[in-house]
This record gives C-alpha cells, sequence and structure tokens, in this order.
C-alpha cells in the first residue's frame, strides 16, 4: 500500500516568500560601476537569498545588523568556514561593492526570517533555491514593465521586460504587433488602448492587467528587475518533498542493506556507494545520509560501541564523506547541496559532489575511480527525480543538433518518444554494479505507452523491475500536476539479450483498485489484438488563448469559420459549433475542406472514458480527436464501439492518465482499444450507430444498456465480471 505523501505545511509559504524576497532585493540593488552580465547577477542575488536563509538555520544571523553591510559581515564569516571555491564573495565579487539600502534590507529579512527556525529542516534550503530557478534578472534601460506572455501555443506564462518609451515611439498601429511578436496576449480592448495611448503612464496603465505579479509597478530606468522565465520547466526539474525522497531511498535501499545479513557491519555499510546523477539541491542525497546513517548507527550499537549523543552526527558524517555522490550540470544547485549538508552534519564532512554533464562526454571512472576500481564494478544504487523534458511531441524542447545525434548514436533509449529521463535511466542502469539497485522518480506514463517502448527496452536490458512499483499520483510535486511512479529495480548479473517484447510489455505498477475479478477481466479484454493505428489521429486546430479571446458564439463580418471543441461533443450528440473565428488570424493552421470530411468520428479529447459521436465535417480545435473509418471498421460502428461502458471500463483501468490529474485522452490509448472479437459486432454496432447518428440526440439509459450488451456478449463477460463494469460505472458517473 503506497505512503501519502504529506507535503511540509510551510512550504508553500517558503517560496512565497523567497520569491518575494529575491524581487525586493532586484529592485533595490544598485549594482557597482561597470557592467555585469543579468546571469550573474541573478545568480549572486539568489545565493545571498540562499545563504541568508542557511544562516538563518545554523543561528548565524543572531547578531548581525539589519543592513547589506551586516550581511556581507555575516557571508564573510561563512565564507571563512567554506573551500575556496564554494566562497560567495569570492564567487560573485560585485556584491562587496553594490549597495542595497537599509529599508529594503530590512524587508527582505522580514520575509526570509518569518518561519522560526525550529520549523526549518534541511531540505527547505533545495526548496529556497528551487523556488528561484524560474526567474532571471534583467536591467530596465528605461522605463519599463514585466509584462506576462506566452512564446506559444501550449506553453506556461512567462514575464519580459517592455520598455514603454522604446513602445511609445514607434507609430501606433506598429505597437501592437511588437508586442504580440513577443508573445503578448491582447484582446481587441488592450489593442484599442494601446495604439490610443500618447504617454508612458497612458501606456503603463494599458499594460498594468499583463503584468506579473511580483513585479507590478512602473520601474524606473536602471532598476533591476526579476523576469518569470521557462527556464525551470525547460529544465524538467522540480523539487522533491522529503518524505517522497525518503520512501523512494527506503525501497531502493532497503534490500541492499537486507543483503549484508541480519545484522550488517559498520564496515559493509560503509563500503556502499550512492548517487544521484541530476541532484538538483540534493532531496534524495540528504535522504540517503539520514536513512545510512541510521543504519550505521544500529550496527555500531551491535558491535558494542558506546552510545554517546553525538553518535548519529557522527554517523551522518561518515556516510556523506564515504558513501555519497552526486552530480549535477548547475553549479549553484551543487553549491546549495553542500551548505544542506554542513547543516545535516553539523559542519562535518561533506560528500563527493561533482558539477558536470551526466549523460555526455563526465568519465565516471576518472571522476569516481574508487567506485569502478576492481573488485568494485560500479555503483551500489542510483536514486533520484531525472529531469523530465521531452524532445518530441507538443511539450517538445530544443536540443542542440551534435547533442542529438550523440544521443542518438549511444543511447538505445534515445528513440520513440525522446525524453531525458529515458536517457538518465540507461545510463544510471548501466553504471551499476550487478545486483546495483535503481531507484527513480518519473512520469507514470512511462510504464505503459508505446513511445517509451526503447526506454523500457533498454533498461530491462540491464534490470529487472521490482514488482508492483508504486504509483506516487498527481500531486506528489508542489505546483505540478503529473501522474508519477517509482521506477525501482535490480541491475542483472549480466545484461539479457532479448528483453521481454522488446519492451512492448508495460512495467508493472501497484494496482490497488482491482480486485482479482478486475484484474482478470482486464488481462481476458486486453488480450485481443488492437485496432488499425489508422482509424484515429490529430487533426485540430492548435489555438492559444489570445485565440479565443478573438472568437464570438456566433458569427459575424470577419468571423465566418465555425469551430467546435471538446464541449460540443457528447456520446452520439453533436451540438452545434460554440465559436467562429477569423480564417485568415489562423490561416497557417486551418486544414483544406477534404481533410475535415476525412474525419468521421469526433473524440472528445479531455475526458477519463471516450466520447465519440459522428462528424459533419466542420473544423475543429485541438481539444477534439479524430477517428476514420476503414473498409473493416465503419465510422458508425466505431463511434458506437467507443461509447460502450465495456470498452470505457477498459480504457479507464488500462491508462494511469485516465485515473489521474487533468485526465486527457491520447491517441495512443485510442489505438490500443481491442478490436471486436467477433464480426457479427460491427455489422450490429454499425446498425447501431447508425440510428443514433441519425437522431443526434446522446444516449438514453435504454440505449446504453442494449449497446453495453452487445459488447458484453461479444467479450464473453461473466456475470461478476458483468456487475462489476455496471458498478464502476454508477460510481464514476
Amino acid at each position: 500500500m503506497a505512503r501519502r505523501i504529506v507535503r511540509h505545511a510551510g512550504l508553500d509559504a517558503i517560496t512565497d516568500r523567497t520569491r518575494n524576497a529575491l524581487a525586493l532585493l532586484a529592485g533595490g540593488f544598485r549594482a557597482p560601476e561597470g557592467p555585469v552580465r543579468p546571469k550573474a547577477l541573478h545568480a549572486g542575488l539568489v545565493a545571498v537569498v540562499v545563504r541568508t536563509v542557511f544562516l538563518h538555520v545554523a543561528g548565524g544571523l543572531m547578531d548581525a545588523p539589519r543592513t547589506w553591510e551586516g550581511l556581507l559581515q555575516a557571508f564573510t564569516r561563512l565564507d571563512e568556514e567554506l573551500p575556496a571555491g564554494d566562497r560567495l564573495l569570492g564567487s560573485f565579487p560585485f556584491l562587496s561593492a553594490a549597495h542595497v539600502p537599509d529599508a529594503i534590507v530590512e524587508r527582505v529579512l522580514d520575509e526570509l526570517l518569518h518561519v522560526e527556525r525550529d520549523e526549518l529542516e534541511v531540505e527547505h534550503l533545495g526548496t529556497v533555491y528551487e523556488s528561484m530557478m524560474g526567474y532571471a534578472i534583467a536591467v530596465a534601460e528605461e522605463p519599463s514593465l514585466v509584462v506576462l506572455c506566452r512564446r506559444k501555443a501550449g506553453d506556461s506564462q512567462v514575464g519580459v521586460l517592455v520598455g514603454l518609451a522604446s513602445l511609445l515611439a514607434q507609430s501606433p498601429p506598429s505597437r501592437k504587433g511588437s508586442l504580440r511578436r513577443r508573445g503578448i496576449e491582447m484582446d481587441e480592448k488592450l489593442e484599442a488602448a494601446i495604439e490610443q495611448s500618447t504617454s508612458i503612464e497612458e501606456l503603463g496603465a494599458a499594460l498594468r492587467k499583463r503584468t506579473a505579479p511580483l513585479t507590478p509597478d512602473l520601474l524606473p530606468a536602471g532598476t533591476l528587475a526579476l523576469t518569470l522565465t521557462p527556464d525551470r520547466r525547460r529544465s524538467g526539474s522540480h523539487y522533491t518533498p522529503r518524505a517522497l525522497a525518503d520512501q523512494i531511498v527506503e525501497d531502493t535501499l532497503g534490500p541492499l542493506i537486507e543483503a549484508l545479513g541480519e545484522h550488517p557491519s559498520s564496515d559493509a555499510i560503509l563500503r556502499l556507494k550512492v548517487c544521484d546523477p541530476a541532484m538538483g539541491s540534493g532531496a534524495f542525497l540528504l535522504a540517503a545520509c539520514r536513512y545510512l546513517g541510521g543504519v550505521l548507527a544500529r550496527a555500531w550499537h551491535h558491535e558494542n560501541v558506546p552510545d554517546a549523543p553525538s553518535l548519529a552526527v557522527l554517523a551522518r558524517r561518515l556516510v556523506a564523506e564515504q558513501c555519497i555522490y552526486g552530480v549535477d550540470k548547475d553549479a549553484s544547485a551543487v553549491s546549495v547541496t553542500k551548505l544542506s549538508f554542513r547543516l545535516l552534519t553539523e559542519g562535518g564532512s561533506t560528500p563527493k559532489l561533482r558539477r558536470g554533464e551526466s549523460l555526455a562526454g563526465l568519465d565516471w571512472s576518472r571522476q569516481f575511480p574508487e567506485v569502478f576500481a576492481p573488485p568494485r564494478a560500479g555503483f551500489d544504487a542510483f536514486v533520484g527525480n531525472p529531469p523530465w523534458i521531452s524532445y518530441a511531441g507538443r511539450a517538445a524542447q530544443p536540443l542542440d543538433a551534435k547533442l542529438y545525434r550523440y544521443f542518438t548514436e549511444t543511447y538505445a533509449s534515445f528513440a520513440g518518444y525522446r525524453n531525458l529521463q529515458g536517457l538518465f535511466i540507461e545510463r544510471s542502469a548501466s553504471l551499476l554494479r550487478p545486483s546495483g539497485r535503481l531507484g527513480f522518480i518519473i512520469p507514470s506514463s512511462m510504464s505503459e505507452q508505446e513511445g517509451y517502448a526503447p526506454t523500457r527496452a533498454a533498461h530491462d536490458r540491464l534490470c529487472i523491475c521490482d514488482a508492483n512499483l508504486r504509483d506516487l499520483g498527481n500531486d506528489a510535486f508542489s505546483g505540478v500536476f503529473q501522474p508519477c511512479m517509482a521506477l525501482i529495480s535490480t541491475r542483472r548479473t549480466e545484461p539479457a539479450h532479448e528483453t521481454n517484447g522488446n519492451g512492448k510489455a508495460i512495467w508493472p505498477i501497484e494496482r490497488t483498485d482491482l480486485d482479482p475479478i478486475g484484474h482478470a477481466l482486464l488481462r481476458k479484454m486486453g488480450a485481443h489484438p488492437p485496432l488499425p493505428p489508422h482509424l484515429f489521429g490529430e487533426r485540430g486546430i492548435q489555438t492559444s488563448s489570445g485565440d479565443v479571446e478573438r472568437m464570438r458564439d456566433k458569427p459575424d463580418g470577419r468571423r465566418t469559420l465555425a469551430l467546435r471543441t471538446g464541449g460540443d461533443i457528447e456520446p452520439f450528440l453533436r451540438r452545434a459549433p460554440s465559436l467562429y473565428c477569423d480564417p485568415e488570424r489562423l490561416s497557417c493552421r486551418v486544414r483544406a475542406g477534404q481533410e475535415w470530411s476525412a474525419v468521421r468520428v469526433l473524440i472528445r479529447q479531455t475526458a477519463r472514458v471516450p466520447m465519440a459521436t459522428l462528424s459533419d465535417g466542420t473544423a475543429f480545435r485541438n481539444s477534439i480527436l479524430a477517428g476514420f473509418a476503414d473498409e473493416v471498421y465503419p465510422a458508425t460502428f466505431l463511434a458506437a464501439y467507443l461509447n460502450a461502458t465495456p470498452i470505457r471500463w477498459l480504457h479507464y483501468v488500462r491508462h494511469r492518465d485516465a485515473r489521474q490529474g487533468m485526465p486527457q485522452m491520447k491517441i495512443g490509448h485510442l489505438r490500443a482499444t481491442p478490436a471486436p472479437p467477433d464480426a457479427w459486432l460491427i455489422s450490429e454496432l454499425s446498425a447501431f450507430g447508425e440510428l443514433l447518428d441519425e437522431r443526434n440526440t446522446g444516449m438514453e439509459e435504454d440505449l446504453q444498456e442494449m449497446l453495453d450488451e452487445m459488447v458484453a456478449q461479444a467479450f464473453h463477460l461473466t456475470g461478476e465480471e458483468r456487475e462489476l463494469v455496471t458498478r464502476w460505472w454508477k460510481e464514476l458517473t
């Protein structure tokens, strides 16, 4: 049974106060004479915030005056205790020559020191750092506003610095085009206000509703501004709560400890080597140090080492020094992890942490020779939450052509749905010793979707999954709505020459929602081959919120193109299109008429179960998926089949995305629908679907029962199985 992940009650407040403090610090910061790169400014100010929180937790701010000079003195004392490469003022010398007004420092400290020290955990230092990853520092060269924008449809919002004097200098018709090219969404009212503005003040008033929450006010020239960027989303990084990191570490390392015997020796424990290849701010390494520190303390007890209050701290220090390894390409993340370990070990030794790229080029045997020197053959365990970045599909991120070529040539997992987490799985599995353990958090879709088959095959060649992998749900991370799972596995003694179905087999996530009857029905219906893949596809027009703002629910002089949306679709009910748009605005995205007429079935995309009706050739948004027909499977059959309750049940229990988070029907899900086991069902449902299409009034209860009975007979459902499906449907609706 999976344990519920509970976040620290003050976590959201801490991240909010951290961002507020960074915005205040940026607004009041007066850089020294001479140019300082914005990236260096941002890194320096983030380091100030992180070290201020560190000193608060460690008690090093007790006597510091609430001035910039007082903070610098506290940082200097801390720097004297750190290696040269980790010192704040040595890394960012411009901080010593800068100035921040006392009133701003006072407000910054009020934000950061608001939480009592005994309420803070070591991991919160990482929380502080991670919460600032999505921001950047920009210099306002003129009176400016930070305005929210969206680079492309489907992207999250970011904040860009808009110089108002430069914008005002453009001709009124050119202004709106200039803003739109930067991704700033405007309705007709805002466009008119922008065109009619005759002063900076009027422009500022018009754009104020689009400003970023942390920097809503007009920025004078020379001010540093905090801008919102897509960097954190593009990096695929999300801070892992301590409870979740503890759980993954225990599941991963527990069998290694058990393999050492009933009472493992302290020497055997300290020989273990545990690594996080994308450690971020070190949540998993801290969890591993705590876990192994506890195991080591118990071993000392059995070895009759005298107990003492400092024994637990000593155990963590030895584990950190001898057992813990980490890699990250972000130098600031490495620095934050080192500070966190200083808190955990009360100023003791730090782990072997490296700044570098784990996947391309940071010769592991040279960096960590003691891990690969005979008789050792690699790490005992990898743990972590590798970045979730896709290089294919709607959320695809750009990738350097040289690196793309390297990944393609080096990694078998870099195929299908190309993604970064798949590379980390394969790379880490290859660096484990035989019987070593892998414990990663990954999107649960990787366990079953066909596009991830190359990743599963690459993993399964080297490792064997644990039975019933943990289902972590969709709310494991603060602010992230993504179903995820724990991939826990053991390195094979020898690589397998052939994997189970070449990665086609799914990874076994726990299914506490199914009883034996449900498991049997899932196997029975899932054993049939799927429908032909060409029966499903995507044809809908991609639209942004800015596009939708310009649409209307009725046609007018410009808005002549009818556009159906997902909300217009119910089972065998095709409502009139709810939107009309200007075809010229969407010209590059509008398909030719014959492409719309080729679509025979409309399927709502945002839904937990299939909801289908016949198409009348009208254009539609991407909130609708397309169904087609061929000589074997008529469109009327396909619509009826998808609306049958047994098929809906199979979809729901088979695809985790249907049960968690914001349900999204996917083409891969539809293509996994089993073909009807008996040919008679095709003709029967075709006639049934034709009748319902002519009515176009939806599915009455008696008609639904008739449809369900035909499908249940075709799949030879038992009485218990029919009762299970009926009960499920009543609970769902």
